[in-house]
């Protein structure tokens, strides 16, 4: 039992890694996923308008483009109750409606003229005070500035005039916000750019228009995702940890007619120094796939595994928990070296039971969670196994296995004991006078002597000696 204890241990301390790297590279996949479906909207409108004029088009998709840009950016922070979407029935200040729709959502009228001066103006219709105004991004100072003089001027004589200007002086745009979400800012210029080159023959790249992964997670997001890939991975690791202590706590209870302090005592120690690791173990993974993946580590790690990511991460505290204890003495450097070997063995079978359990059980991280936990166990026990096998032959042929086994030739003070030796532990010697007296010669009672032969085994972890 405690050889399954052990392994199950290492299997937990690689899912947490591994729960980390699979609900992130789901978070990268669903902003990944988000972008394309963009596209495509954005695509749609423009096949939509294909014999309209690019001047006129370009107003169109730019409807698209804050409609779909804004849902990525809810995937991106998290708000999945909240969307854009573009409203086709011609009403006034109605291009799009977004937030949270049915609940607590907005409306907003978008305007693409060639100047800034001609789309404050096209903004100056009292039907669109009733909802927020979008602009280019590179006219938006132009508007505000317009907006501002043009009702100063109209205060006195028409007041109705200068009361429309001043909303757009107040409320004009360069993007759709709500709370933390918010559309991606595109500049007259963009939109013409992005016109053309979908009405063109030629294939459109969306990263050339701002449609990539990067411009919409950033740092902050990637620290919540680890957050709560760390806070889920805890959550679990404590449920797992504690499940065994409860349930001898219970069984005892029945049988004593009493609750087991002692045993849930236990468990919920257990669960106070295995849940601060697993934690650390999950934010870290989480955080190094979702940078990856969002391009912050060079395009070349855009490709890297989230299950690679999570063994490495794994051996890295693991090595750094056995390097701390070897500094302190408290482990042995062959022991220190057959954990690793330990950990790489588990970490790999986990790695592979993951594959495995997204094949037969299709739930999105349940099944490379259990996969894992279940490859992990079965690599651990393994190693165990021949590790076993592997000391027999080193206690018979006197092999070290290349250093990492102990070969030692010492007799232990229990087989000593055993052997009927009288162990002194000598503290001080206090050395006194002698002064012989008569001496006097006592007969010698000579008893059988009795004989022990000692055996070579393991004496230690990975250590051969006599017992």
């Amino acid at each position: 039992m405690s050889v399954f204890n052990d392994t199950f241990r290492t299997a937990m301390g690689a899912a947490a890694s591994a729960h980390g790297t699979h609900v992130s590279a789901v978070y990268t996949q669903d902003v990944n996923s988000a972008i394309d479906a963009a596209f495509e909207a954005i695509r749609a409108e423009a096949h939509r308008v294909q014999n309209v004029d690019i001047k006129f088009a370009k107003g169109n998709i730019a409807e698209a483009y804050h409609a779909g840009t804004f849902n990525v950016s809810a995937v991106a922070k998290g708000q999945t109750g909240v969307s854009a979407e573009m409203m086709i029935n011609n009403k006034t200040g109605q291009d799009i409606r977004y937030g949270q729709l049915g609940v607590d959502e907005r409306v907003a009228e978008l305007k693409y003229y060639i100047t800034g001066e001609k789309t404050a103006k096209a903004l100056n219709n009292p039907g669109y005070s009733s909802g927020d105004k979008v602009v280019p991004a590179d006219q938006l100072d132009e508007v505000h500035q317009v907006a501002s003089r043009e009702s100063l001027r109209n205060m006195e004589t028409r007041p109705e005039v200068a009361e429309t200007y001043a909303h757009t002086a107040e409320n004009a745009s360069d993007r759709l916000e709500y709370g933390d979400v918010s559309s991606k800012p595109l500049s007259n210029q963009e939109a013409i750019d992005l016109t053309k080159d979908l009405k063109s023959e030629d294939a459109v790249n969306p990263e050339d228009h701002g449609l990539i992964i990067n411009e919409f997670v950033e740092w902050s997001d990637i620290a919540r995702e680890a957050g709560q890939a760390a806070l889920h991975a805890a959550a679990f690791s404590a449920a797992l940890t504690a499940a065994p202590y409860l349930a001898k706590a219970i069984v005892n209870g029945i049988k004593k007619g009493e609750i087991d302090l002692v045993t849930l005592s236990e468990g919920a120690a257990a669960v106070a120094t295995s849940t601060p690791q697993v934690a650390l173990r999950a934010s870290i993974a989480a955080a190094i796939v979702s940078a990856s993946k969002a391009g912050y580590c060079g395009e070349a790690m855009k490709g890297m595994s989230p299950h690679a990511v999570g063994m490495a991460t794994a051996m890295v505290i693991n090595s750094i928990g056995y390097s701390m204890k070897y500094a302190k003495g408290e482990m042995p450097g062959n022991e220190v070296a057959l954990n690793c070997i330990k950990d790489s063995i588990a970490l790999a079978s986990g790695l592979l039971g993951a594959s495995l359990g997204n094949s037969i059980i299709p739930i999105p991280v349940m099944g490379a969670l259990i996969g894992n936990m279940i490859g992990s166990t079965i690599g651990a026990m393994a190693f165990q196994g021949v590790h076993s096998v592997t000391l027999g032959i080193c206690v018979e042929s006197g092999w070290t296995m290349f250093g990492l086994v102990d070969q030692d030739y010492q007799v232990p003070e229990d087989v000593l004991q055993q052997c009927g030796f009288d162990l002194i532990k000598v503290d001080r010697i206090n050395v006194q006078r002698f002064e012989p007296g008569r001496l006097q010669v006592q007969h010698i009672d000579v008893q059988t002597t009795g004989m022990v032969f000692l055996r070579r085994g393991v004496v230690g972890m990975s250590a051969v000696g006599y017992v």
